[in-house]
């Protein structure tokens, strides 16, 4: 299970990704505002994280669960 899951549907319009993101650093630039450095810290990592988690290119094809199977070990062979 992902903290923030960008191939979930409600992330799918661009503009809610946006809002979550503003939401997060607004609310970490209130903290700082208020002296409150200690959460202000703590949100804005979340917030470089989410930006990250929502708007980071990845590979084509590359989503959640399309990752491929490892290998098939060897057979033994006895020894």
């Amino acid at each position: 299970m992902k903290f923030i899951d960008p191939d979930h549907p409600f992330f799918r319009p661009a503009w809610r990704r946006v809002v979550t993101v503003a939401v997060i650093l607004i609310w970490a630039a209130v903290e700082f505002l208020y002296g409150i450095s200690l959460f202000g810290w703590l949100l804005l990592a979340l917030g470089i994280y989410t930006l990250r988690a929502l708007f980071a290119p990845r590979a084509a094809g590359a989503r959640a669960g399309d990752a491929p199977a490892p290998p098939a070990p060897p057979p033994p062979d006895g020894r």
